[in-house]
């Protein structure tokens, strides 16, 4: 039984996946597309070919993940978050970094070494979904 049935939806649905979300809602959408009304895919991984940023494959080695959290001063998080977002303020990027304490740095370290090889992980649902795309006209 799905999430969905457990919880009463039968209708289908209008699905959205963002970031870590496309893994783990990617795959039911591709075994059952009679039940998505709707796919909204932004900034995700289900690719066999997805290629890592640097940070991720630090984290997906076993201690050297585990040494570069401890190491992440502030001044070392703020410049790697403004590269990819120059607009986030200084403020929202203390929070963030405030908010990374020892369980949310294992669950990430455990999320990206979860999906190290995408080539095996995703192998054939990636296809799976590519048919199931291909059906419906983007828009």
């Amino acid at each position: 039984m799905c999430f969905f049935d457990a919880i009463g939806i039968t209708e289908p649905i209008v699905v959205v996946v963002h970031d870590f979300g496309g893994p783990w809602l990617l795959s039911w959408v591709a075994e059952n597309p009679k039940r998505v009304r709707g796919l909204l895919i932004m900034n995700t991984l289900f690719q066999q070919d997805h290629r890592w940023h640097f940070w991720a494959k630090i984290w997906q080695i076993p201690l050297l993940g585990e040494l570069a959290m401890k190491l992440t001063t502030r001044a070392l998080f703020r410049t790697e978050c403004k590269k990819g977002s120059k607009d986030l303020t200084n403020a929202f990027i203390n929070e963030t970094y405030d908010r990374m304490h020892p369980t949310m740095q294992k669950t990430v370290l455990r999320s990206y070494r979860g999906y190290a090889k995408p080539n095996i992980i995703f192998n054939g649902w990636q296809k799976n979904l590519n048919r199931q795309l291909n059906k419906y006209p983007l828009r």
